[in-house]
């Protein structure tokens, strides 16, 4: 049966096919829509958005968006109900230059995009990540790791996964609330670069692939990993042996070679 897409309410409706292909569960729903929806708003008024966030509507197990602006009330909603009338005309130019200038909400989302490009705010949100917020993720994802589930007790248990997933839940904000003063960065170099060279935008975002560290350093570790089982006699046929699950393939190779483990552990 087919499922034909009505809005649910005025404006213009998108699916982000970019990120989700198929339909998502209950389950991720439930920890990432809470999550999506705080750190976007953070994430849109650091960066001087004038984006407050988005409405969602799901249907067929796909869920469709639609752009919330600061200060704007929120558009009409209908949900399955029969389309209510409204107006799809915008209004006058002038009627949007009065706003900027006289909504307080409007006034300082301009007032911060000003800041943003002036002083480059990108630069300190990234060493934030860097020097802090990072370090400290990474410190709860081990000690999330230490945790040997074959001999807690059911209540240990559960305990581990809520804690997991309330982990996951400020991860998933976190990293929400960086994407837009990131996205302003890489659009920014984007459009200088045009300006300079006159180089389309497709051109203009190859000269900055690979250049992240958060891109590339998941790829040198496992570099050093694949280097380190080469180098032991017996690494790749025990890397390669589809007889033994992931686990025993790992704790096998651990015991291989202190080297493995320490690459394994990095």
């Amino acid at each position: 049966m087919s499922v034909v897409f009505r809005a649910p309410g005025a404006g213009l409706w998108e699916r982000d096919a970019a990120h989700v292909e198929g339909v998502t569960s209950r389950f991720f729903d439930a920890i990432t829509r809470p999550a999506l929806h705080a750190g976007l708003a953070r994430g849109f008024a650091l960066a001087g958005a004038l984006v407050e966030g988005f409405d969602e509507w799901q249907l067929g197990g796909h869920r469709y968006r639609r752009v919330r602006l600061v200060g704007v009330p929120r558009a009409r909603m209908w949900g399955d109900g029969p389309p209510e009338k409204h107006s799809a005309t915008l209004p006058p130019r002038l009627v949007f230059q009065l706003l900027l200038k006289l909504h307080p909400s409007l006034r300082a989302r301009t007032r911060r995009a000003t800041e943003v490009f002036a002083t480059k705010a990108w630069r300190e949100v990234a060493s934030a990540w860097s020097t802090v917020l990072r370090p400290d993720a990474l410190a709860s994802n081990r000690r999330l790791q230490s945790f040997e589930p074959r001999t807690a007790d059911d209540d240990a248990l559960r305990s581990h996964l809520a804690t997991v997933v309330r982990a996951f839940e400020v991860g998933f904000e976190q990293h929400l609330a960086h994407a837009p003063i990131a996205a302003v960065a890489v659009g920014d170099f984007l459009a200088h670069v045009h300006a300079w060279t006159g180089a389309s935008l497709a051109e203009s975002i190859l000269a900055v692939g690979g250049a992240s560290p958060a891109s590339t350093e998941p790829v040198e570790l496992a570099r050093a990993v694949g280097d380190a089982i080469a180098a032991v006699d017996g690494g790749l046929e025990l890397a390669r042996d589809v007889t033994r699950s992931a686990e025993e393939r790992l704790e096998a190779l651990r015991a291989l070679s202190a080297t493995i483990a320490r690459a394994l552990d990095a």
